[in-house]
């Protein structure tokens, strides 16, 4: 069962995410229960005269909570503690960030979009020039992902007690922000180093992400080498489609991921395909 809840109302979480409401598993009679899986997001809302126009960003936002939300439908283990998206944390955004691709890829543009009066389909040209800023400002954004990991593991590996009870929280954020990122913050204006507090809006610390948000950037690496392997040439490929289904969907966290992924490429990843679509290799 899939639940929508797309739009923002008073008191409701402002985030976009994918909730499992019950996971899947395997009765001792052979029967299935089945999951119920959430996607709640905040879009743009509709109006009395037009309904709610998705923009291409909440578009990818859509595909990649949408993508969570398949994991959690395509499971099929015998436990539920294994099912869906009970998988190590490396792995977690994968088929999330897989589904991302298809909202850059001009045929899948094509089928997504029309005019909501007449119909008529989004035009060539307006494809090409939203597929050409995909990677605007991704330096940037990766290096402020680095900052996120690296921030979340040092404060979660301290060497001692004494060292955790130290930790100057603020000034570390904001001096690996500095160090990382290079967006300097008030500290070089010669303000405290510890004005500002970005940490204390950062809530995958306490979300279920603590110790684990480099899984944002590794799962990226995997997701990339599974389209660019598989799905780039034919997207829509039933075949390849069903395998993925059945090879990486449906195992979940019933063994290895580093085994589902090798089982799904026939090898083991590689880091080429992500540095090539961020233009770091010649193509």
């Amino acid at each position: 069962y899939l639940y929508l809840d797309l739009h923002p109302r008073p008191g409701k979480y402002g985030h976009a995410a994918n909730f499992n409401l019950q996971p899947g598993f395997l009765y001792p009679n052979g029967t299935r229960r089945y999951p119920a899986t959430a996607l709640v997001c905040n879009f743009s809302k509709p109006t009395p005269t037009k309904p709610s126009l998705l923009k291409h960003d909440e578009v990818v936002t859509l595909f990649h909570e949408l993508g969570h939300g398949i994991h959690d439908l395509a499971g099929r283990t015998k436990y539920s503690r294994f099912h869906g998206t009970s998988v190590v944390r490396d792995f977690v955004e994968a088929p999330s960030q897989m589904l991302e691709n298809w909202c850059w890829t001009p045929s899948q543009l094509k089928s997504l979009s029309n005019h909501y009066l007449t119909g008529e389909k989004i035009t060539d040209d307006l494809i090409e020039k939203q597929i050409s800023v995909k990677h605007v400002n991704d330096a940037l954004f990766n290096l402020r992902q680095l900052h996120f990991g690296i921030f979340d593991m040092t404060i979660h590996t301290p060497s001692s007690h004494a060292e955790a009870e130290s930790f100057k929280l603020s000034e570390m954020y904001n001096q690996l922000r500095s160090e990382i990122s290079g967006v300097k913050g008030p500290e070089e204006l010669g303000l405290k180093s510890d004005w500002g507090n970005g940490q204390a809006t950062f809530g995958h610390l306490i979300g279920g992400y603590d110790a684990g948000y480099y899984g944002y950037l590794s799962s990226q690496v995997y997701s990339t080498d599974m389209f660019y392997s598989v799905f780039k040439q034919d997207p829509m490929s039933k075949k390849e489609g069903r395998r993925y289904r059945h090879m990486v969907l449906e195992k979940g966290g019933s063994q290895e991921e580093m085994k589902t992924l090798e089982d799904f490429l026939g090898r083991k990843p590689s880091t080429e395909a992500f540095y090539r679509e961020l233009g770091l290799v010649a193509k």
